[in-house]
């Protein structure tokens, strides 16, 4: 006896894709593989980065709206699982074996079991189709859901290099979150030196601050917490919430201190360099191309993450 169980989804999107806007294009499988499918298009307004409770406080001031064409290949997963073993192992083994009693289903006096327990689903994703929603007049800027650009490049960055070295707690992989097409040269630039040193890489650079105007402040929250993290201690339930509140705990005020000094001194003597500028003029000019920087790269420009030496 073979026992098949299908299940098929069919939805509908909350927000339709305009069926006369797809289109076979290229879609990219990774950095070697293409292939020409049908693409899906649709216009919105989207948060481009990735929400978690350490940065959610700062989507008030730091997220960015842009409008953004958003496109999706028509597609089906399909998937078959052989059920007989994860059963057997959750005590169904007898239904499998010459022991098998389905005497009130069996139609003969043949001895009945299962010889087979199959599971497949299928999801598939087509164009559903007109959208209703009048078109965006505004320049828009494209953004495919296969691109490496989307994803978090320091996702497993330590705190205090998250927010004191990459400035304003933005990922290089992110910059994108910018309406690309309207990026001059200068102006990426301009915001990678915010991003990667903070407010003092822009008196360096620019002799003003820019973007980072808060930096000190986020950077001062992210060492409070490393701080804690490095003893192993769980951070108070009550947020740091001042520039100028300091921990009780002596140790944890010593680890906030090398923390920040040696943020400080990694940018001062970093951005002091010609390398420096010279590594971030030429990413400047990468990202434009909607190209990305891997985390050794990045290292190379930024250094080993500051909590690391301290471990110990």
């Amino acid at each position: 006896m073979v026992l098949t169980n299908a299940v098929y989804f069919k939805g509908e999107w909350a927000n339709k894709f305009n069926a006369h806007k797809s289109k076979q294009k290229t879609f990219h499988i990774d950095e070697n593989n293409t292939e020409e499918l049908d693409i899906m298009s649709r216009s919105a307004m989207l948060i481009n980065s990735r929400i978690t409770s350490s940065n959610f406080s700062a989507c008030p001031t730091e997220v960015v709206k842009c409008s953004l064409q958003v496109e999706l290949p028509k597609f089906k997963l399909e998937s078959t699982h052989d059920l007989n073993e994860p059963l057997a192992k959750l005590g169904m083994s007898t239904a499998f074996s010459n022991s098998a009693n389905f005497e009130g289903i069996a139609v003969t006096d043949e001895p009945l079991k299962i010889d087979k327990m199959v599971q497949k689903a299928f999801i598939e994703r087509a164009i559903p189709g007109d959208d209703q929603q009048p078109s965006l007049l505004r320049r828009t800027a494209t953004h495919e859901a296969g691109h490496v650009l989307s994803y978090w490049l320091m996702e497993q960055a330590d705190p205090v290099t998250d927010v004191t070295i990459v400035g304003r707690g933005i990922s290089l992989g992110c910059t994108n979150i910018a309406i690309r097409p309207l990026y001059t040269r200068a102006q990426m630039f301009a915001r990678l030196v915010g991003t990667v040193g903070g407010a003092m890489a822009e008196q360096i650079c620019h002799e003003t601050i820019l973007l980072a105007g808060d930096d000190a402040v986020k950077a001062r929250k992210l060492a409070h917490t490393l701080a804690y993290s490095l003893e192993g201690l769980n951070e108070p339930s009550v947020p740091f919430v001042s520039a100028a509140q300091l921990p009780i705990n002596n140790e944890i005020h010593h680890r906030i201190l090398v923390l920040l000094e040696t943020a400080k001194e990694r940018v001062l003597v970093g951005f002091s360099q010609p390398l420096t500028r010279q590594l971030l003029e030429h990413l400047a000019v990468t990202l434009l191309q909607q190209r990305t920087m891997n985390r050794q790269q990045l290292i190379a420009v930024l250094g080993p993450p500051i909590g690391a030496h301290l471990q110990n």
